[in-house]
């Protein structure tokens, strides 16, 4: 069961969808177009943000309130011996993340759902961001609740066809086709 004023998987999946062909009808220009994924996942963001306005919708947000920094850490990725002092580390890069796309609430512990995206994306590239998916919602400090690597494709239909088997869930980790729900509410 998802914490309190959380949607559940199945709704937060629908508004994934619903603004996937939101996206897709609007600005399709910018996947035939090669721009850059930082531009797919910030158009993508505002329609997501429609969608959940009780949530902070942000791209490449990288600031924790549970961090000595400030700072999104993996500690599972961090190589300093004394983690999580990384005053003395020389390889912050490597423990340091930037989700391309989170609905969270700024300055509070609720991380609702964390999006890693890449555009036609090789199996090398698919693998690291499912892996730092699911560290995502094992890592205690930031603790998000649902978890997604977001293939976009050239169409709608096919950028969702994999939706499901791409998801993941803090209480099961990978959490696909699940039951319907019934109706989709959005706002919490």
């Amino acid at each position: 069961m998802p914490e309190k004023n959380f949607p559940l998987a199945e709704e937060v999946k629908q508004a994934l969808r619903d603004a996937l062909r939101k996206f897709y009808l609007n600005d399709g220009y910018l996947i035939h177009n090669d721009v850059h994924e930082r531009t797919l996942t910030f158009r993508l963001g505002m329609y997501l943000q429609e969608l959940f306005p009780s949530w902070n919708v942000d791209c490449e947000y990288n600031k924790n309130i549970n961090t000595l920094k400030g700072n999104k850490f993996l500690l599972s990725r961090c190589t300093y011996s004394q983690k999580m002092n990384c005053s003395n580390c020389n390889d912050r890069k490597s423990c340091t993340v930037f989700p391309d796309i989170i609905i969270h609430r700024r300055c509070t512990s609720q991380n609702l759902l964390v999006i890693e995206a890449k555009k036609n994306a090789a199996p090398t590239d698919r693998h690291n961001d499912t892996a730092k998916v699911k560290e995502y919602l094992t890592e205690s400090t930031l603790n998000y609740y649902y978890g997604i690597f977001l293939d976009f494709k050239d169409s709608y239909e096919k950028t969702i066809a994999f939706l499901d088997s791409n998801w993941y869930s803090k209480e099961n980790q990978e959490c696909r086709n699940p039951q319907e729900t019934g109706e989709m509410g959005y706002e919490i």
